[in-house]
């Protein structure tokens, strides 16, 4: 019973990658031409962030509220006014910090126990961090990093805004 949901959930989440993954190329693609399909983009982030919410990936509460409030957006995002615009990119900005965390959360647990154990099988420093960053590009939540981050350019570029982001 829970092994095989558990096995169902794993197979479930590869074919997601999958998908999102080919999603991700085609706004990645619409993006370098400076146009994109709001509401595939929202669509795809969504469902990225049910996964992710389901899996307990990422903080459920935030995965939850940036999941409902996607549709509503896409559709906004399609009108191409300014404030929705900014709207998007207010979002695209949660979206993406979600996904940081995700990775210094992945980062921060594999690196502690990683790097001891390569420490001690005599594997090089660097491998250590090679396999983390292996692990958090095999998530969906990656590919939402894929989707957030094409969609921002196209929303920055509409803005006017600058494509980076000031440090604070």
């Amino acid at each position: 019973g829970r092994q095989r949901a558990r096995l169902a959930d794993v197979g479930l989440d590869q074919f997601a990658f999958v998908l999102l993954a080919s999603g991700a190329h085609e706004l990645e693609t619409q993006a370098g031409r400076k146009e994109l399909d709001w509401r595939l983009a929202m669509s795809l982030a969504g469902l990225a962030l049910d996964n992710a919410r389901l899996s307990e990936s990422v903080p459920v509460a935030e995965a939850a509220a940036l999941s409902a409030e996607a549709q509503a957006l896409a559709t906004a995002a399609a009108s191409g006014g300014e404030a929705a615009l900014q709207r998007c990119k207010a979002w695209l900005d949660r979206c993406l910090r979600v996904c940081a965390g995700f990775s210094d959360a992945l980062q921060k647990l594999f690196l502690a126990r990683v790097g001891p154990l390569g420490r001690a099988l005599g594997v090089a420093p660097h491998a250590a961090s090679v396999f983390v960053e292996a692990e958090v590009r095999a998530s969906v939540v990656f590919q939402l990093s894929r989707v957030a981050a094409a969609a921002l350019r196209v929303a920055k570029d509409k803005l006017g805004a600058p494509p980076w982001a000031a440090l604070q």
